[in-house]
Formats: C-alpha cells, sequence, structure tokens
C-alpha cells in the first residue's frame, strides 16, 4: 500500500519541481524511487535517460536509453523520442535501429522516416539518405520540408523531374509561408546547381521574406544583450585563476558560414582534440551560475564551479577523456572574460571571412527556427557582421595577447602556414596530421555536412561574384567599411 508521500505520483510531481528549478540531481533520486516501483515502464526509463545526461553521467544515460528502447515495442512516438536521445549520446547505430522500428511499426508515418534519412546525411551517407527522401517525395509531395531536406546534401541534374514537380507546387495557390520558405530555400540551390543564376534570388528572396513573417529580428534586442555582457565585464581582471583544467576548451567563434567547422575540423586531427561542434554550454548555463554581477563581484569558488560545469559537459557530449575540446558556438565571444579567467589554459579563435561570401552563404541558408533571425534579410546581416567584428575588436583591447584571429582566404589559399600558426595559437604541439583536413568522419551536426568531408580547396572564395547584383541591397548596407 502506498502512503501519500510515496505514491507513484506524488514522487513524480516531486521530480518534476526539482527540474523545472534546474535541480537535477534529488530528481534522479526520486526516479530512481519510482522506477523501483515501475522498472518496466519505458517512459520513465526515458526521464531518466535526460536526467542522468543532463548530470553528465553518460553510462547511466545510455543504460536507461536501452532499456526505454527494449520496453518500447510497439510505440513510434516513443521510439522517436529514444532515438533523439541515443542520437546526443552519439549512439548512432541505436538511434537508426529506434527510428528504423518506428517507421516500421507506423509504416504511412512520415516523421521517423524523414528523421533517419536526416541522420543518414549527418553521418554522411548520402545514398542511403537519398533513396529514403525520394520514396517519401513520391508519397508526399505536398511535404515542401522533404524537398528542402533532401537538397541539403543532393544535387539535381537538370533533366530531373523533381524540379518540374518543384515548380509547380511552388505556383499552388494554397502554398503557405512555411511552404513558401522551406520550397523556395530548395529552389534556389536547384537553380544554382544546374546553372540558373539568374533564378536564384528570385527564389531566395521569396523565402527570406516568408522567414522574416516566421522569425522577425530586433536589432535593439540583440545589441542589448551584448551590451550587458561587455558591461559586466569591461574593466575586470581576467587572469586566470589557479584550479585544475581537466578539460581545455578552444573557443572557435566566428559568424556563421565564416569557416568556423574547417578551423575546428583542422585542430581536431590533433590526437589530443576532441571536436565538440556548436556546444555553447558556457553561455547557457552562464545565467544560472553567475547571475548578473560584475566579473569582480563574482567570487572565485562560483566562477571554478561554472568552468568546471561546462568542462563535464564539454567531456559529456564528446564522451572523450581528450585533454582539449573544441566548442564554436558563434556567441562565445559574449563571455570570453569569464571563459579566460575561470578555465586556465582556454584558447580563443576568432574566424574572419570576406563579409560579401558570408552574406551570401548565410542568406541561402534555413537555419534552425528561432535562431540567427537576421539571416532573413540582407541589411541586417551586414549590421550584424559589423557588430561581431566591433565585439572582436573591443576584446582585442582589453586581451590583447589572447586572441588569435584566421581568415578563410589565407587558410584555403595557402594552409600550410596557416595550419601551423593555428595549431600553435591552439596550445598545442605540431602533428603533421593537422595538415590532412581531409573527409571528416563521424556526424556532423552543422550546416556545411557535406563540405566539411572534402578536402581544403581554394575554390570556395569569391563566390559572391556570381550574384553581385543581387547582392546590392548588402552592399549598400555595409558601405564604406573596408572588406578585410
Amino acid at each position: 500500500m502506498f502512503t501519500p508521500a510515496t505514491s507513484p505520483q506524488t514522487l513524480l510531481d516531486r521530480a518534476n519541481a526539482h527540474i523545472r528549478a534546474g535541480d537535477f540531481a534529488p530528481a534522479r533520486t526520486l526516479f530512481d524511487q519510482v522506477l523501483k516501483l515501475a522498472p518496466n515502464n519505458p517512459e520513465l526509463h526515458l526521464h531518466q535517460a535526460r536526467l542522468c545526461f543532463e548530470l553528465c553521467d553518460v553510462d547511466a544515460s545510455l543504460h536507461h536509453a536501452e532499456r526505454a528502447a527494449a520496453l518500447s515495442q510497439d510505440n513510434p512516438a516513443l521510439l522517436s523520442k529514444i532515438s533523439e536521445r541515443f542520437t546526443t549520446l552519439g549512439a548512432n547505430d541505436a538511434a537508426l535501429d529506434c527510428l528504423t522500428r518506428a517507421a516500421k511499426r507506423a509504416p504511412k508515418a512520415l516523421q521517423p522516416q524523414a528523421d533517419k534519412a536526416h541522420l543518414l546525411q549527418m553521418l554522411g551517407q548520402f545514398d542511403e539518405a537519398e533513396k529514403i527522401f525520394r520514396k517519401l517525395i513520391r508519397k508526399h509531395p505536398e511535404q515542401t520540408e522533404l524537398y528542402r531536406m533532401f537538397l541539403g546534401t543532393t544535387k539535381l541534374g537538370k533533366g530531373d523531374q523533381l524540379i518540374r514537380q518543384m515548380l509547380d507546387l511552388w505556383k499552388h495557390p494554397r502554398l503557405n509561408d512555411q511552404g513558401r520558405m522551406d520550397l523556395g530555400f530548395a529552389l534556389a540551390k536547384v537553380m544554382e546547381d544546374i546553372g540558373r543564376d539568374d533564378r536564384v534570388f528570385t527564389f531566395l528572396n521569396a523565402a527570406n521574406g516568408a522567414q522574416r513573417k516566421l522569425a522577425p529580428f530586433d536589432r535593439q534586442q540583440r545589441a542589448g544583450e551584448l551590451a550587458q555582457y561587455q558591461s559586466r565585464q569591461d574593466g575586470g581582471d581576467f587572469t586566470p585563476l589557479d584550479c585544475e583544467t581537466p578539460t581545455r576548451p578552444i573557443i572557435v567563434s566566428g559568424m556563421p558560414r565564416s569557416g568556423t567547422t574547417l578551423v575546428e575540423t583542422i585542430i581536431a586531427r590533433h590526437s589530443d582534440v576532441a571536436a565538440g561542434g556548436e556546444l555553447g554550454h558556457g553561455l547557457t548555463i552562464a545565467p544560472k551560475m553567475l547571475g548578473q554581477a560584475h566579473i569582480s563581484d563574482i567570487p572565485p569558488e562560483k566562477l571554478i564551479a561554472w568552468g568546471a560545469r561546462y568542462q563535464a559537459m564539454l567531456r559529456r557530449d564528446t564522451q572523450s577523456t581528450a585533454p582539449e575540446v573544441t566548442d564554436k558556438a558563434i556567441m562565445s565571444h559574449l563571455i570570453y572574460g569569464f571563459l579566460h579567467r575561470a578555465i586556465p589554459g582556454t584558447r580563443l579563435i576568432v574566424v574572419h571571412r570576406d563579409p560579401r561570401d558570408m552574406a551570401l552563404s548565410i542568406y541561402k541558408n534555413l537555419f534552425k527556427p528561432g535562431t540567427h533571425r537576421y539571416a532573413n534579410d540582407l541589411a541586417d546581416i551586414a549590421h550584424v557582421i559589423k557588430e561581431f567584428r566591433a565585439a572582436i575588436t573591443w576584446w582585442k583591447t582589453r586581451m590583447p595577447d589572447a586572441i588569435h584571429e584566421v581568415h578563410y582566404e589565407d587558410l584555403v589559399s595557402d594552409p600550410e602556414p596557416q595550419i601551423r600558426a593555428l595549431i600553435s595559437a591552439a596550445g598545442l604541439a605540431w602533428q603533421d596530421a593537422c595538415l590532412n583536413a581531409g573527409p571528416a568522419s563521424g556526424k556532423v551536426k552543422t550546416l556545411s555536412l557535406e563540405q566539411v568531408r572534402k578536402p581544403i580547396h581554394a575554390g570556395r572564395k569569391e563566390a559572391w561574384r556570381r550574384f553581385e547584383d543581387d547582392l546590392a541591397p548588402f552592399i549598400t548596407a555595409w558601405g564604406d567599411t573596408p572588406w578585410r
């Protein structure tokens, strides 16, 4: 007989209250108690897998995810959620298995198969992904997101029937903003691939216009966030604190499409480095752990605890014991001072690229909803690139010896001296393997998931010249500011 204090629902309510407060350890203890009462409940195991992950206990998280998968025989929706947890844990085969099982249980459902195809893309299995996408498009020709996802890693020939199918769908009177956004980005890529540059911006402008309706951009809000973080660090002491650093972060910052993925790939060829990708945990946990105080008013032990938590999350997400981990989160420049002081040995790498090439690439890509809201307007893109440059200049006046800058054009034109300087700036001993930035292996969670698997070459420079007239709003907004 359960008492009111020990009933499963009471325990779950208490656990969820801890989760809402961000207190994961007591929530995990309460879920352990519930699991003793209901050990064969797959949803409970999935929740516990998430809590263990938040607490950086990867082995326990994987154990509960595996239990959830074993107990979820006939629930496609749950299998898809479990697949997401396996993906986060890097258990790609288990994730694919869950999505395969979900598709078999619900053969008419679109999402499990689309998710499987997308995961195959991230794993570099483009041919297998293409087979699934083409099959899904035949069955669901009105689902515009499928075209965009599929064409992210595929080039169509001029005679491919999908092109006519997409153009017909583009004219459909009931195509909504979401559909126009998805299909517009897909058709813009197709037009570029088949050499119809004159039609690329017709679709890009429409797609970005639809996106802007769905996710408007507020310049003042973004500027306010930047100013707040700068004011909290300006005039502070950035001298590294005396503490242990089991995992040293190598921060690779830059605007989207600037070449940060390439730079991370080069650094991660080093045997002492694990590639983290776009993690950004330091910034995410800063408000809760550091509050809104100025850096000078934050007790050293609080900064050290924040840094230790960030390092634990780096190890968790890479599942590596490597002493260095790269993190190329876009907005890390907001907390350079905190990072430099709280984690001794942190290295700061900034990647620059010709703004015209960045603007073109940003405007051509659809980012995760709600992120990079400036990306759908060429004048806003110019504003944000200038804002980023100014922020880096601001930091260089305060930590002049802490930041190493890489210019993408120099890197792809003359790799070896640039790579040698990069590896030195990252605080690493030289290894010849760093010169081999050829095809990456493993999962790539970035818009560069196809390009990063190719060797370094100089052919990616000055792509903007093909669309110089279309980029006129950007060039006008840029004004007389030097490009370099």
